[in-house]
């Protein structure tokens, strides 16, 4: 019950920012139509752990700064190599280890990879990754680990 109402909920604050409409009538319609939604989401099992993963909220409120901090860092290390007139990239494709025990966090972790410039996740299968890194900075840092780490971190503020 905690899901569907959480699901409802956020399905309406997301409608409210996207429609623009601040009128009573509008807000009954968006609260019916996104009650709708997820009921007929219940019923067809789509509202689940998996679905919406309430569990690693409080998780996520410190892993998502850390991204994006890591996504700035990255643009501004790929538009360096970019503006660079000798272009020193170093492509390369390199395996790693995801060490979380869900599925949902092996794909946080090939997400986040993806994320961040210069890297892109190719490939998950079981529990390795693989990996085309742009320049050796940008493998470093994926075999560095600390993104892998970070993410196992996630579930375990369950």
């Amino acid at each position: 019950m905690l899901r569907i109402l959480s699901f409802t909920v956020i399905q309406f604050v997301f409608w409210l920012l996207l429609s623009g409409h601040y009128e009573p009538m509008f807000y009954a319609y968006g609260a019916g139509s996104c009650l709708f939604v997820s009921i007929l989401c219940y019923r067809m099992g789509i509202i689940d752990e998996e679905g919406l993963p309430l569990h690693i909220f409080f998780g996520m409120i410190t892993y998502f700064p850390w991204l994006m901090f890591e996504i700035i860092k990255s643009n501004f290390h790929v538009a360096r190599v970019i503006l660079d007139y000798k272009m020193p990239i170093d492509p390369q494709i390199i395996k790693v280890t995801a060490e979380q025990k869900t599925d949902l966090g092996k794909v946080i972790y090939a997400n986040s990879i993806t994320l961040t410039p210069g890297t892109i996740s190719m490939n998950l299968y079981k529990n390795t990754i693989t990996v085309h890194a742009l320049t050796s900075f940008t493998k470093d840092g994926v075999e560095d680990n600390v993104m892998n780490q970070r993410v196992c971190k996630i579930q375990e503020a369950v």
